[in-house]
């Protein structure tokens, strides 16, 4: 009798570790709200259980962490992001990227097309990506647009601190006096990339906007811009100023040598060395 229990414990110990190997690995990204897992993976589709995804194929490397959108159309329930990341320990310091081939869509209704709670978003590739909802794009970390795509972001763009690197950004905003992009540490325009539209405009930090927002922002005047156009340029190695360095520690020279003592955003139009770095002053 003795014998035969110990038998069933042992039967009941395997199943139960079975069971455990055999639960499906949570990989802490989400589509339309439905978790992609390593049961999943491999159909991330409307048949796969993902019913924002109406179109276009949607594959994730888990090893990059890469979510790659080819012609995609997404559009999740009411209240449902569009792509989403919560906390995942175990990968917190990785970004999340995102990488677009050929004309993609995200349209959330009363949500937000693209959010990560702590981690950083890295969208790059050759293709676009049209996003709506209350915002647009709004990783808690740092927001990396790069690569050459195209964003029409239909809402407002946030992060932690955003920089666009040979890439084209169209962002406008839905509310009186909110911000169509906002950024706590910064924003920076790098490989040619400019802001063409308004012209004249300049990046500053505000701290009593909408809602309590408070972060770098595009203003012209004393007006807050609703609607930015950044554009692909040449790339001369010559980093464009979004952001004006402000610190007492930076240390300013011309071309030719001459150090200046006033702040960047008081000189006039041209290229400086900025701590050892060309930046364009527009």
């Amino acid at each position: 009798m003795k014998k035969n229990v110990f038998y069933y414990y042992i039967l009941v110990l395997v199943a139960a570790l079975w069971q455990t190997q055999a639960r499906a690995a949570d990989y802490y990204v989400e589509v339309g709200g439905v978790h992609i897992t390593s049961d999943n993976y491999k159909n991330i589709t409307a048949a796969g259980g993902f019913t924002a995804v109406k179109k276009g194929k949607i594959t994730f490397d888990n090893s990059t962490r890469t979510l790659t959108l080819n012609n995609v159309l997404i559009k999740p329930d009411e209240y449902k992001p569009g792509i989403s990341m919560f906390i995942d320990s175990e990968n917190k310091e990785r970004p999340l990227i995102i990488k677009l081939v050929g004309r993609n869509v995200i349209e959330p209704t009363n949500s937000v097309a693209v959010e990560t709670l702590e981690n950083a978003v890295v969208v790059t590739g050759s293709g676009s990506l049209e996003v709506s909802g209350n915002v647009s794009l709004s990783p808690g970390g740092q927001l990396t647009i790069q690569g050459g795509c195209t964003i029409e972001a239909k809402s407002p763009v946030w992060g932690n601190a955003i920089t666009i690197d040979d890439a084209q950004v169209h962002a406008v905003r839905l509310w009186e006096d909110e911000p169509c992009m906002c950024a706590f540490r910064g924003i920076k325009l790098k490989g040619g990339s400019y802001l063409a539209s308004p012209q004249g405009a300049t990046c500053e930090y505000r701290g009593d906007m909408y809602h309590a927002i408070r972060g770098y922002v595009f203003v012209k005047g004393k007006e807050i811009c609703g609607e930015v156009l950044i554009k692909r340029g040449k790339n001369t190695g010559i980093d464009n100023a979004a952001t004006p360095p402000s610190t007492k520690e930076d240390v300013i020279y011309t071309l030719d040598g001459i150090r200046m003592k006033l702040p960047f955003e008081r000189l006039p139009k041209g290229v400086y060395v900025v701590n050892g770095k060309k930046v364009k002053k527009e």
